[in-house]
């Protein structure tokens, strides 16, 4: 074998031209050309690829370069082959594991859609709840619209019962009413009925009128200058509205605690305002000194007297609704703007029973 331009071609190993005479073999691989005795081939090794040659038309034979490329990359086929094979392992306990986990997220499915339906049902449950609560207030607000609450109205004496308690309230409160020069009689009132259980002091007092005018002119009536300065007069909430107004309360301190520097220095606050039963949120400027220069000391009120109007032994009690002294949810008298409970005045009993109410009054 010989290449087709000797004089062009030079030996792999030595780099010399090939002569006219010169024995030479071509690498399979790199298709470089090597002396005979350069390739170090025996002559039987150089027949046999000069006889394969003549016969086949190719001889397979590898300089020794290639060779060491081709031992070292069957070395990494072989890494390679044994990764794979690592590689086809772990796939299959990855698979099996994935298998599982699906297993896993198909219950879970399962489980979150169950607890889908329980908390759609729930919701549902609670709209209905809340709407029946709705209404419910709704009706509670309308069925008190017309009543007013009277903390520290004087009560009945201990001997007094039934009828004899009813028309002591009734004459109670016309007394009030006479007191603040107010046109309501006898005759507006629907019903009054005491709340809570009888004890030393006087129990809460409500009164329901016909008239909402009625009511009204009680509400804006001012009790501090009368015998009855010990009476409180407010609207009869319930409790979702005195929670309102207990966050709205809330909410005041929470706004005054984050109020800017600036807005402070404006003298400026968050206050409560409006009527029982109707108060909102404002921010408003606070002329604090002259707040604190208005503002009374409390009241002290002596412990085991009883205090409110008495009972005038005539004057009919007119046509009105005899409401039994059932137990009410109506909480403690929230703080209004008239005076507070500790005049002495129109207390309802005294040590003298028999004495006619309207003779201990005008005393």
């Amino acid at each position: 074998m010989a290449p087709a331009n000797k004089e062009a071609t030079t030996c792999l190993a030595c780099s010399k031209k090939f002569g006219k005479s010169d024995f030479s073999v071509q690498c399979t691989v790199c298709g470089l050309w090597i002396h005979k005795a350069c390739a170090n081939l025996t002559d039987e090794m150089f027949k046999f690829l000069d006889d394969q040659f003549k016969l086949t038309g190719t001889a397979f034979w590898a300089c020794r370069a290639c060779t060491q490329y081709a031992k070292q990359m069957n070395h990494k086929m072989r890494e390679i082959e044994v990764q794979l094979e690592q590689v086809k392992e772990s796939c299959q306990k990855n698979e099996g594991g994935l298998q599982k986990v699906q297993e896993d997220v198909t219950k879970l499915a399962a489980a979150v859609e169950k607890q889908s339906k329980k908390v759609e049902e729930v919701q549902a449950a609670a709209a209905a709840a809340d709407s029946s609560s709705v209404f419910e207030e709704i009706r509670e607000r309308e069925s008190r619209k017309g009543n007013v609450i009277m903390h520290g109205m004087g009560e009945a004496p201990p001997d007094h019962a039934g009828r004899a308690r009813w028309d002591w309230d009734i004459r109670s409160c016309e007394n009030l009413f006479a007191a603040l020069h107010i046109p309501v009689k006898a005759e507006g009132i629907r019903f009054v009925r005491r709340v809570g259980e009888a004890g030393g002091q006087p129990r809460p007092l409500v009164v329901g009128f016909h008239e909402e005018r009625d009511r009204a002119r009680v509400l804006r009536a001012d009790t501090r200058r009368t015998q009855f300065s010990d009476v409180d007069i407010v609207p009869d909430l319930t409790k979702a509205q005195r929670k309102e107004e207990d966050d709205l309360r809330g909410e005041m301190v929470n706004r005054n605690k984050r109020m800017s520097s600036e807005d402070r220095s404006k003298n400026l606050a968050w206050v409560v305002v409006g009527p029982r039963g109707a108060k909102r949120l404002v921010k408003k400027y606070i002329d604090f000194a002259a707040e604190m220069a208005n503002r009374r000391p409390p009241r002290r009120r002596e412990e085991g007297v009883q205090r409110g109007p008495t009972l005038p032994a005539s004057q009919p009690a007119g046509e009105a609704e005899m409401e039994d002294a059932d137990a009410a949810d109506l909480g403690p008298p929230a703080p209004v703007q008239r005076g507070r409970l500790g005049s002495k005045r129109g207390r309802g009993a005294s040590a003298d029973a028999d004495e006619p109410p309207q003779a201990r009054q005008r005393q």
